[in-house]
């Protein structure tokens, strides 16, 4: 009797290429799957009423909500709610337009969260070091926190915190906000 001729020899290797097989066929299809890599920039206004307006507190209460599928960026790739892969903050920039003689300084401090209903708030950018005629400033980022699962939610929010005065003028800041967008095709 050979090697061959034993059913259990054989079983064995018919079992061993069958794994085999299933493992170069799993590892074939991830392989296969690519992650894709997109920028979405979200821009916003909003006015901030002059001397004897309201606490700034949630300044940027215009900004607010936001679904990232409705962007250009992401519209014109494969990217869906549920390819979604990892995703993070790039930048984060405030900047007055209007009017010319104001500036940023009228803000001690703001910080940045992102909210989504069934996530938890979360801190993703801060700027303490508003100056004198500083027209833009671009925020601090957090490093780890990954808006996945924020911006798979029908609608994610922005929310700020603000300490300062109002300022001098009526002012209209502008908000852009980009993300770095990663997803499996």
């Amino acid at each position: 009797m050979t090697l061959l001729d034993d059913p259990m020899t054989l079983n064995k290797r018919l079992w061993l290429t069958g794994a085999l097989v299933f493992t170069l066929l799993l590892v074939a299809c991830n392989a296969a799957r690519e992650l894709t890599n997109i920028s979405v920039t979200i821009i916003s206004e909003e006015e901030v009423q002059g001397s004897g307006g309201l606490p700034l507190g949630d300044l940027l209460g215009g900004f607010g909500s936001f679904d990232v599928t409705e962007s250009e960026n992401f519209q014109n790739s494969d990217a869906t709610r549920n390819n979604l892969e990892s995703s993070s903050l790039a930048s984060f920039t405030l900047r007055v337009t209007d009017p010319d003689q104001q500036d940023l300084d009228f803000i001690d401090e703001m910080k940045v969260f992102i909210d989504a209903n069934g996530e938890e708030k979360s801190l993703i950018a801060w700027y303490d070091d508003f100056e004198s005629d500083q027209r833009e400033a671009t925020f601090n980022r957090v490093e780890d926190v990954d808006l996945t699962d924020y911006l798979r939610a029908e609608e994610a929010e922005i929310v700020t915190e603000t300490e300062g005065s109002p300022p001098q003028f009526d002012t209209t800041l502008e908000v852009e906000m980009v993300l770095d967008i990663n997803f499996l095709l």
